[in-house]
């Protein structure tokens, strides 16, 4: 927070004459990934000066977005949670795991069964299932990517949740594209972001509940809000809940249970500034980033 003191004070002295702020739409720059935009503009280092933040991809989105009254809930939802296979034996909830991708063995050989369960994921799906009247709900050995996108077609417009271990791209082990683990007929599998634009998902809202979703390729700071983010924008996704690095699993959970359940009631900033601050630890929320592609 330090480091940006003096754009703080600037930024303050535009509040100063501009009044009460109710929102901030957020562009960017690549030379300052994967510093989140909280810390940037102080909302986060003043405890006073808590604003929500919205990224849009480009100056366009921007101008979309205040130039129109701001997308409304979805009325059916679609989430899946806690990838599991077959063989995968007693889960317990731990709330120090975190969902990405922890799972080389000592030879540095990376084997998705090595990830741990989270059946914390499997009661967040089901809490926000809770609140729609239509959903559909892909769970454990259930719980496939490609089953939630495919089903989300069916409907006109969706919450999609993914709830699952997100998986950053490590050349060493091969894994070039980033993925999120999924079951397919009960054996765990990496689905990989390009695989998202094979469908149709417009106007769809998908909430990332995952590791390292907005990082895309992360050896190269230009292409953060690539990977995911790119192929739901391309896939019609009209806004995404992602995150920066690896996240809580439990932190994840209150995110997301929170923007939805908050969002039912009020309006979507009202819902991004009560989902940033759910988490008792405020650091644990400074991954996730709203984006408006």
């Amino acid at each position: 927070c330090m480091e940006f003191q003096q754009i703080h004070n600037t930024l303050n002295q535009f509040k100063n004459e501009l009044g009460q702020i109710n929102n901030v739409i957020v562009v960017p720059s690549v030379n300052l990934f994967p510093i989140p935009s909280e810390i940037i503009l102080g909302t986060y280092c003043n405890t006073n000066n808590k604003i929500p933040i919205l990224h849009a991809a480009d100056i366009g989105a921007a101008m979309e977005v205040l130039s129109k009254d701001y997308v409304e809930l979805p009325s059916a939802f679609v989430g899946m949670g806690n990838p599991t296979s077959k063989n995968r034996g007693i889960q317990i909830p731990l709330n120090i795991v975190l969902r990405n991708s922890a799972a080389f063995n000592e030879d540095g050989i990376f084997d998705v069964e090595d990830l741990p369960p989270l059946p914390d994921a499997s009661q967040e799906v089901k809490n926000v299932s809770k609140l729609f009247d239509r959903s559909e709900v892909l769970l454990n050995v259930e719980a496939s990517v490609s089953k939630a996108l495919s089903e989300s077609q069916n409907n006109i417009e969706n919450i999609i949740l993914l709830a699952t271990h997100g998986i950053r791209p490590s050349y060493e082990s091969g894994i070039v594209i980033p993925s999120l683990l999924s079951s397919e007929d009960g054996e765990l599998e990496l689905f990989e972001s390009v695989k998202v634009e094979r469908y149709d998902l417009d106007g769809d809202i998908v909430l990332l509940s995952a590791c390292d979703t907005a990082s895309g390729f992360v050896d190269r700071p230009d292409l953060f809000f690539t990977g995911f983010v790119t192929s739901f924008a391309n896939a019609g996704g009209d806004l995404m809940l992602a995150s920066l690095w690896p996240v809580y699993s439990k932190a994840s959970q209150e995110v997301t249970e929170t923007f939805v359940s908050k969002w039912k009631d009020s309006s979507i900033y009202e819902a991004i500034d009560s989902s940033k601050k759910a988490p008792q630890n405020s650091r644990q929320s400074l991954p996730f980033v709203y984006i408006y592609p």
